[in-house]
């Protein structure tokens, strides 16, 4: 699914970046927990916001998430 791609470019970038789950938290103003179930457990997936303002607090645009999650998402299919 493209949403396990969306969660792994989102973790890739926040460990490049040295973001920690808590930080993105507070620079996103969505708890700490929503974000841990969403992006690191995946029980659930992000909303358009929700991919938009961590997309943001990762210096990044939501849309280049996609992309680069779609990227990947073809290569581990090839």
């Amino acid at each position: 699914m493209l949403s396990e791609h969306v969660n792994e470019e989102i973790r890739a970038q926040a460990a490049r970046k040295k973001i920690k789950p808590s930080k993105l938290a507070t620079l996103t103003k969505i708890p700490r927990s929503t974000l841990w179930r969403k992006i690191y457990k995946e029980e659930s997936q992000l909303g358009v916001d929700q991919l938009e303002m961590v997309a943001e607090a990762l210096g990044a645009k939501a849309w280049m998430l996609l992309k680069q999650a779609e990227e990947n998402r073809k290569e581990t299919a090839a």
